[in-house]
């Protein structure tokens, strides 16, 4: 993703991060003032909602709340260029089938790059060109493991960079 949206996010995240904590403290005090039997009989005399005081979030969910909130601010030439291969396909009868990725017959292949929200269909007799031009992930059940993928990107790009976390990526999923 451009620099600029990078730094708005990572901003944003350590500004969210700084109210987590002290939201965290305040659940931390809470949490010991239940176990005063005075406090306990306030809460259930008012039938207080405790839980919304008791949630917390973390990192991870902050810097994923963040990166949906963003994708459609990230055009694909800003990305990294990873993307994880989706499967192959054939055209029949108007419908997209999925077959082998050897098959003769295939017309398409699809990958998905993690730094966005859709798939691209790449025609089978360019695909060598795309994945020598891109780093291109051949996982088992990719439909899950993109979003593993994905959400682990993202996470590691905010709390160092992007370039670590591309590093990291690749090392651990392409070898």
């Amino acid at each position: 993703m451009k620099d600029e949206l990078y730094n708005e996010i990572k901003q944003y995240y350590l500004k969210e991060k700084e109210e987590q904590e002290e939201k965290n403290n305040k659940i931390e005090e809470i949490n010991t003032l239940i176990e005063d039997s005075k406090v306990k009989r306030f809460i259930e005399l008012t039938n207080f909602d405790i839980e919304k005081y008791t949630l917390e979030q973390t990192d991870e969910d902050i810097i994923g709340e963040l990166f949906r909130n963003s994708l459609n601010e990230i055009d694909i030439e800003d990305t990294n260029n990873i993307y994880v291969y989706m499967g192959t396909y054939k055209k029949e009868n108007e419908e997209d089938i999925k077959v082998s990725n050897d098959d003769p017959n295939a017309s398409f292949k699809c990958y998905s790059n993690i730094e966005l929200s859709y798939n691209l269909k790449i025609p089978i007799d360019l695909c060598e060109e795309f994945e020598k031009e891109n780093d291109v992930i051949y996982i088992d059940n990719p439909e899950k493991a993109y979003f593993d993928i994905q959400e682990e990107f993202v996470v590691k790009a905010i709390k160092t960079t992007q370039r670590r976390a591309k590093r990291h990526i690749l090392k651990k999923y392409k070898g």
